[in-house]
């Protein structure tokens, strides 16, 4: 009897004394991935654009600080009533990003000296008219804007399209499934585990941090939605 006694303790103090030198680490035991089928499907909805996000802004530059926002204000002003005359409604209106940034210069000798101030303006507006993206960015221009941060071309049907490419998605993945096991002379079960990617994602246009003087041609191009599943199938 006393010498169980010993060996369990011995035991606990071997335990303790592994766990102390663990510290905080946590041991866990991970089951293994089940077996099966595991095949990835694709599916792609090509599409035309239907929105585009274009996004202008103001910059600005004067010795006093006040004068600078108030330049950059009146600019600011008929740009937003240049896409209003143009049909671009209030709500798809938006400032991005407003600053006052202090210009220093720093001079060989000597402190570094306030030379003025920028202040940036940028606005985003959603044109829901493709066409009329090109007007957009003209009468932009031809209001003060002297930034253009690009355009993104979007559908507004994004969740409907994404859904389809996910039918098709699964569809290629069960065809796959089914002619593996058909040449591998197995019996396929059902669905283990799904899992899904991809979605697709608006596609910006860069490239236009200056427009020139003329019209501005754009070009919408397509859109594709992609989705990816991995489906793992069990095997009978």
């Amino acid at each position: 009897m006393k010498r169980r006694s010993l060996v369990a303790s011995a035991l606990f103090l071997g335990l303790g004394l592994l766990l102390g030198t663990l510290g905080c680490t946590q041991v866990e035991v991970v089951g293994a991935e089940p077996e099966g089928l595991l095949v990835v499907g694709t599916g792609k909805v090509t599409v035309q654009p239907d929105i585009a996000i274009v996004s202008v802004g103001v910059q600005t530059f004067h010795a006093d600080a006040q004068q600078a926002v108030a330049e950059n204000n009146a600019k600011v002003s008929a740009i937003l009533d240049a896409l209003r005359a143009l049909g671009i409604a209030p709500g798809d209106l938006r400032t991005e990003r407003f600053s006052v940034t202090p210009q220093m210069q720093y001079p060989r000798e000597g402190p570094p000296q306030l030379v003025g101030f920028q202040v940036t303006n940028s606005v985003r507006a959603t044109v829901r008219d493709v066409t009329q993206v090109g007007q957009v960015l003209q009468a932009a221009v031809d209001a003060g804007a002297n930034l253009i941060h690009g355009i993104v071309f979007d559908v507004s049907n994004r969740e409907e399209l994404v859904a389809e490419a996910r039918r098709l998605a699964i569809a290629d993945a069960r065809t796959q499934a089914e002619e593996i096991a058909e040449e591998a002379d197995i019996s396929l079960g059902e669905p283990i585990r799904i899992r899904e990617t991809g979605g697709g994602g608006p596609i910006p246009v860069f490239g236009l941090e200056r427009a020139a003087d003329a019209a501005v041609p754009v070009e919408p191009g397509t859109v594709d939605i992609t989705v990816t599943v991995e489906i793992l199938y069990e095997i009978e």
